[in-house]
């Protein structure tokens, strides 16, 4: 009988690639990558007032009436030191193409409607444009010490009815807060552009 071939010796082959353990530690890092990536992902399209980009504070209000948006809306109380006026602190967004004009803003009291003083009387609202009052522009809306400020309590709510020349008006309850922080330098603001 012929002898038998003897077969080769088995020799281990070095291994490809990266060990099990760090591919697996690779792909655990890489799931929470990827699930950030997703949720950041879902509100790039829909634009700047998409619900999960909407930070609304509970303090400011905001409405809406035809082309014209109200927001970060607040009333300032009066500061002790000072002439005993409030001043209403407000943004308006003309988001249409034509323009438009803020023509009236009270406040609503415990015997009827309490007047704002709007300076200027009318506050433009060019197109595609935001104002703030007061602010970036010149207008102020205050609430004088002669009328009835005493419905103005700081921690409360006090509708505000905005009347527009061309989109009509609405009304929104406004939070009353103290003349501190930042909120004085805004009441500030007010005086500085009425004086």
């Amino acid at each position: 009988m012929p002898p038998r071939p003897v077969p080769a010796p088995v020799t281990a082959r070095p291994m490809t690639g990266r060990p099990v353990h760090q591919r697996c530690v690779r792909m655990l890092a890489a799931f929470p990558l990827a699930l950030v990536a997703g949720a950041v992902l879902t509100a790039c399209s829909v634009g700047v007032e998409a619900g999960t980009l909407d930070a609304v504070s509970l303090t400011q209000a905001r409405a809406d009436v035809g082309q014209i948006k109200i927001r970060n809306a607040i009333v300032i109380a009066p500061a002790e030191e000072g002439d005993g006026s409030a001043v209403i602190s407000v943004t308006i967004v003309n988001d249409g193409t034509t323009e438009d004009a803020l023509v009236g803003l009270e406040l609503s009291g415990a015997d009827g409607p309490v007047p704002v003083t709007l300076a200027p009387r009318t506050v433009e609202l060019p197109p595609e444009t935001a104002t703030t009052i007061p602010g970036d522009t010149v207008a102020t809306a205050t609430v004088t010490a002669t009328a009835d400020v005493s419905t103005i309590e700081i921690g409360t709510y006090t509708t505000a009815t905005f009347s527009f020349a061309n989109a009509g008006s609405v009304d929104l309850p406004l939070l009353v807060v103290a003349p501190v922080l930042w909120w004085a330098e805004v009441a500030d603001l007010s005086s500085d552009a009425d004086g």
